[in-house]
């Protein structure tokens, strides 16, 4: 986990510090995801917008780290799907 990255890093213990409070950082998701949008239309600028993404729990069936054309494909049904066709609903 990133937090291990930064613990077994060979920065400061200063750096370190700063580093784990950036990863731990509570973002206020109401207000951040829309922040993605926002700078592209140019309300906001990039240094005064932090972002976040909310994957939501189906984010458990994936596995391995995908390259973005491979979420492409499989958002857009242009691939066989990245999941497991058995699973339980969601809401179930």
């Amino acid at each position: 986990m990133k937090i291990e990255q930064i613990n077994h890093s060979g920065i400061s213990e200063e750096k370190k510090s700063k580093q784990r409070e950036k990863v731990l950082e509570k973002a206020c998701l109401c207000d951040h995801l829309g922040n993605g949008a926002l700078i592209t239309l140019g309300v906001l600028k990039p240094n005064r917008a932090p972002q976040a993404i909310c994957p939501g729990p189906n984010i458990a069936w994936f596995n391995r780290k995908y390259s973005l054309r491979e979420m492409v494909d499989h958002i857009y049904g242009k691939s066989a799907s990245l999941v497991p066709e058995e699973r339980p609903h969601m809401f179930a």
